[in-house]
């Protein structure tokens, strides 16, 4: 009875299953890449500036401008 299945359907829907997991494996390898060097890249840029920096510039930037509510000169 078993000598009548026909079984090269079965493996061919496996390799295809198979396949694909390996696809998927492939791609979600490659955007862990892509995201760890993204992550390593913000980590480096905030190393290399200085809160004090940024903070100094925009008190700079904020110094030239009128507060809110307060009235123009002239």
């Amino acid at each position: 009875m078993l000598g009548n299945v026909n079984t090269s359907g079965a493996l061919s829907a496996f390799e295809k299953m198979e396949e694909k997991v390996m696809t998927m494996e492939s791609q979600a390898e490659a955007l862990g890449q892509l995201g760890a060097d993204d992550l390593e890249g913000k980590f480096a840029m905030l190393e290399t500036t200085s809160v004090d920096d940024d903070l100094a510039q925009m008190r700079k930037e904020l110094s030239g401008r009128s507060l809110k509510g307060e009235l123009p000169p002239g």
